[in-house]
């Protein structure tokens, strides 16, 4: 309990202590014990200190890019300042890679801005992302690995590149994605993707998406010609929209699928070319009322069962007093109170 305590009080100080000097830090957690990184280099040496299972926690602010070579939680502050908790972004500059042997332990990352290129250099079984920004993921940074189950929450995508991946599955969930670049040619290699915005290019790279399941998502063309989706593909209760959507649905006789011309009348903020990072990609009050999923939520990014919203949860320091006295065993009283905060 002391050491769950003192957790907590490390915890809370030292977050106000970073955010008021402005310091790039990186707190690893390993079973109890706390150790501080600082500087642009913050991550990379807390992963070699770290274990796989242990916590990353980042202060916001732009770090170097590295290779997570363990399975962690990397936790950032998110991907935008938040005034309220009065925090800045956590962003990650330079290529970041990851290359995890670890199969026990699962590598979660949440809450941060990658402002280049995000690759795997190892065979991965299982991971998690979730409130991200990329601008661009390349699964197989060589073509012989093997990506397995990889899940994405509430996360915008510029690149999805998959490569040769075999033998696995990707679960995007509420997400934003603005290209997939894609070959897969068998019934290993799958995506799962509810509540979903997907840009798609033309007819060649449409096609070669297979073996896939697509739910209540949205897909918008940006060339002339997006052709069809290929028939191995499941599309149930989907709406396409913009340029070159005439015959996306083709090979779907059933399954309530959607196509609308004017992309404007779907999207408040989003015309499906000049895409960038702070759009919320909103449907406009009739479209949200219009293209339901079965719960009776809207299609898209706010619908199903994780409505897309890229806050962090933060603690508010309301109240801190440090006694000006120790105690005989060499302790100092700290009374905190602290509130919950998105």
């Amino acid at each position: 309990m002391k050491k769950l305590l003192f957790l907590f009080v490390f915890t809370v100080m030292t977050g106000f202590c970073a955010m008021a000097q402005n310091t790039l830090m990186a707190t690893l957690y390993h079973e109890g014990d706390i150790s501080v990184f600082y500087g642009v280099d913050a991550i990379k040496l807390a992963n070699d200190a770290a274990v796989d299972g242990d916590i990353i926690s980042l202060t916001g602010g732009t770090y170097n890019g590295t290779t997570l070579t363990k399975a962690v939680t990397l936790r950032g502050t998110g991907v935008f300042p938040n005034e309220d908790a009065q925090t800045l972004a956590t962003r990650i500059s330079g290529d970041f890679s990851i290359n995890i042997a670890d199969t026990e332990h699962k590598l979660v990352i949440e809450g941060i801005n990658f402002l280049n290129t995000f690759y795997n250099q190892h065979n991965i079984d299982s991971c998690t992302f979730k409130k991200c920004i990329f601008r661009k993921f390349n699964f197989s940074y060589y073509t012989s690995l093997i990506f397995r189950s990889g899940t994405f929450i509430n996360c915008y995508i510029s690149e999805l590149y998959t490569g040769s991946w075999g033998q696995g599955s990707i679960s995007l969930v509420n997400c934003f994605i603005n290209e997939i670049n894609e070959y897969n040619s068998s019934n290993y290699n799958v995506y799962t993707c509810d509540n979903c915005v997907i840009g798609l290019n033309r007819d060649g790279t449409t096609y070669e998406i297979c073996y896939s399941s697509f739910n209540n998502c949205i897909f918008f063309g940006k060339e002339n010609d997006c052709g069809k989706l290929g028939i191995t593909n499941s599309v149930v209760n989907c709406l396409a929209t913009g340029p070159g959507m005439s015959a996306i649905f083709d090979n779907f006789l059933v399954g309530s699928n959607t196509i609308i011309e004017d992309i404007t009348t779907i999207f408040k903020d989003f015309n499906g070319t000049n895409y960038t990072e702070n759009m919320t990609f909103e449907l406009t009050d009739e479209a949200a009322r219009t293209y339901l999923c079965a719960d009776g939520s809207q299609i898209g990014l706010y619908g199903g069962t994780v409505p897309f919203d890229f806050g962090m949860p933060a603690l508010k320091l309301v109240k801190c007093v440090v006694s000006n006295q120790s105690t005989p065993d060499g302790k100092i009283h700290v009374d905190l109170e602290v509130e919950g905060i998105k």
